[in-house]
């Protein structure tokens, strides 16, 4: 799934409504990145009078532009000025138009990869307000520019502009942060720290002895604030977090089942099917089977 962030830039663009999925466009040659972080950068410094950057079903974008506009996604509609960066997920129908007295130029940043989905749960962007005012606008389009310009071929290239990135989207949640200094409890704090945690590392042997130190507290502490705060204890979380990815690496039919079990933090094939069953009231091998079978369904006869 690809993620893409824009920024309000300098320069005009006629005012002219243009519809998209969020997903890299053919029409533009920016880089994409293979690099073994495993996130990969589309970025692109758009100008003139194209306006779609997106036209399939796989990106998430930040978007960036010093003009004005209109940015439409899931029915409601918001007005764009400078400083403010909106943000489209992966498959999102987005629509967007320059403003006929100020119009914008923008800018704007795709990414993909594992983890992903997990930074762009700590960018100051929810489907409430994929509209986000930046207090350092010259600082985030230097950071964009940055990740643009270090697009190329060669491995170094590649490695540039994840570097780049994840600067940027630091800066987005250090300023994200900084704004919100009191916006949660001590409790709630160290359940999210855990949660972090967790999904950064549920593919290791990870206990919750560990997952307690992460957060400096104890296991009996940890166990109270997630009770308190997520309703279930922190060893059902995780188990049910490498479920969940789990679920994910069998619908793709790509591993084995062993290499399943391993790439979601279970040592033990046989023990991760027994859990796996637990949860979802099958094997993994009759899970997979059953994804297998849904995906060759004949289409249904139009005659």
């Amino acid at each position: 799934m690809w993620y893409t962030l824009a920024i309000e830039p300098t320069g005009r663009r006629e005012p002219q409504w243009q519809t998209s999925i969020s997903s890299p466009s053919n029409r533009i040659t920016p880089t994409t990145s293979s690099c073994p972080s495993s996130t990969a950068v589309w970025s692109a410094a758009l100008r003139g009078r194209h306006g779609d950057p997106a036209s399939g079903t796989t990106t998430s974008s930040i978007w960036s532009s010093p003009g004005k506009g209109v940015f439409e996604v899931g029915g409601r509609t918001y007005e764009v000025t400078p400083g403010d960066l909106f943000f489209a997920r992966p498959s999102q129908l987005i629509r967007y138009t320059a403003d006929e007295i100020q119009p914008w130029e923008y800018s704007w940043v795709g990414f993909n990869g594992a983890c992903a989905h997990k930074l762009a749960a700590q960018l100051p962007f929810t489907d409430a307000a994929p509209v986000h005012h930046t207090q350092d606008l010259e600082g985030m389009r230097a950071a964009l520019s940055s990740i643009y310009s270090s697009r190329g071929l060669q491995p170094q290239d590649e490695a540039a502009m994840v570097g780049y990135l994840y600067l940027f989207i630091s800066a987005l949640m250090r300023e994200t942060s900084e704004s919100r200094p009191h916006s949660t409890s001590s409790s709630s704090q160290y359940v999210l720290n855990a949660i972090k945690y967790i999904q950064f590392n549920y593919s290791h042997d990870i206990s919750i002895d560990d997952v307690a130190k992460s957060v400096g507290v104890s296991r009996s502490h940890l166990y109270r604030v997630f009770m308190l705060n997520v309703g279930k204890s922190p060893i059902d979380y995780l188990t049910e977090y490498r479920v969940n990815e789990a679920c994910k690496l069998l619908r793709s039919g790509t591993l084995s089942i062993a290499e399943v079990a391993a790439s979601v933090g279970f040592l033990d094939q046989f023990y991760f099917s027994r859990v796996f069953k637990r949860a979802k009231g099958v094997p993994p091998s009759k899970y997979m089977t059953s994804q297998a079978d849904a995906d060759v369904q004949p289409a249904p006869d139009e005659t």
